[in-house]
């Protein structure tokens, strides 16, 4: 079972072969299974069933499993999965109706499953599309997320941010947006007080930053040295912050919102940040193909900083600011540093150089912003 659940978490392929005999050894031995090794076996075939696309196959994992209804203590829980089942078999309208189920099943406390399955459950209602459907998802979608975070879920925050983008019209390749929505994503729940790191005119600078192309550099190197690399990479990002007197708001993986009471100090960590991230050579193992990681085959990170009036618009500063500091941040690519007009004009006459990359687009903001690149080499 372990096989198939690790391929639907993460979405790596998995040994069917294996998972197909593994689970014909338990099921045909002349020792009966306990109902829960059963259980567990015609959960592994079912996973890989639904996954692969086989209507036969989910049938007879589909009977299967109606017994062991109620079951939860793996992800997915046998509700879920059996709701997944009836995707596959055309229908939709009674998978909904069994995920609303589980979610009541698992809202008891099982919040890992609870997540999944609300996942699940407001993406298929997106699809479905009748009235309601997407209040409802979206409710789940803020729901998931929550519980995603809160447990360091990282493959599931991730879908949960590519559903969220893709129900705003916003595409995705590979993972452009996803540590610095989900940090800004989880800033905007909490609301985290930092009115304490404004400067006296009452404006906070705000910087995002995270590593491009962090999934796939991580799906290459494995968990173990990924979290080695991870850790390099944490280090120098919060000694500069500490150097340059700034406060971490929330750091998730890679991805971190720091504030800052002065826009130069901001701008300086920054321009710290890079030059320690180069300097150190911050590269992964050995590759055959250098170039996977970024053209110069190295960690590259990508940042940005905007600033905005804190005390004068309280919440507000937060579904303004604080996403726009997330949205430049996001026309940034590795090894940029990308700035609003708001705090350019903020250091003008002060060293440093930009170059004009005039207004971009900002999803939810009516009007483009002008956007400038921090030199820094």
């Amino acid at each position: 079972q372990l096989l198939p659940v690790a391929r639907f978490l993460t979405g790596r392929a998995a040994d069917r072969r294996g998972v197909a005999q593994a689970a014909e050894a338990v099921l045909s031995s002349p020792v009966t299974a306990t109902p829960l090794i059963a259980t567990m076996a015609h959960q592994g075939l079912a996973i890989d069933a639904f996954l692969d696309n086989e209507p036969e196959a989910v049938r007879a994992q589909f009977e299967a499993l109606q017994q062991s209804r109620g079951y939860v203590w793996t992800v997915p829980s046998v509700d879920h999965l059996l709701s997944l089942l009836l995707l596959t078999l055309g229908r939709r309208d009674d998978a909904i109706a069994g995920l609303e189920g589980a979610l009541v099943l698992l809202g008891k406390g099982y919040w890992p499953g609870y997540a999944w399955a609300a996942y699940d459950c407001a993406r298929v209602r997106l699809e479905r599309n009748v009235p309601g459907d997407r209040e409802r998802a979206l409710t789940l979608i803020d729901e998931a997320m929550g519980h995603a975070q809160k447990l360091g879920m990282k493959p599931l925050v991730e879908r949960i941010l590519t559903l969220k983008l893709q129900d705003q019209g916003i595409g995705t390749t590979g993972d452009i947006y996803t540590s610095i929505v989900a940090v800004a994503d989880s800033v905007q729940r909490d609301r985290p007080n930092i009115a304490g790191h404004a400067a006296p005119d009452g404006t906070v600078t705000i910087l995002f930053s995270d590593i491009e192309n962090s999934t796939p550099l991580n799906e290459r190197l494995g968990d173990a040295r990924y979290m080695e690399l991870l850790r390099a990479h944490n280090a120098i990002i919060e000694a500069q912050v500490s150097a340059y007197n700034g406060y971490v708001v929330k750091t998730m993986g890679d991805g971190y919102m720091v504030a800052f009471k002065s826009a130069s100090d901001g701008l300086r960590c920054a321009i710290a940040m890079q030059q320690a991230i180069a300097g150190m050579a911050l590269t992964p193992s050995p590759s055959p193909d250098p170039a996977g990681e970024g053209s110069h085959g190295a960690v590259r990170v990508r940042i940005g900083l905007h600033t905005g009036e804190m005390v004068k618009q309280g919440d507000d500063f937060f579904g303004r600011h604080v996403n726009l500091a997330a949205r430049v941040a996001g026309h940034a690519s590795g090894g940029e540093i990308f700035v609003s007009g708001v705090l350019r004009e903020l250091v003008s006459g002060q060293s440093f150089t930009f170059d004009d990359l005039g207004e971009r687009p900002m999803k939810g903001f009516e009007q483009p912003t002008r956007v400038w690149s921090a030199r820094w080499a």
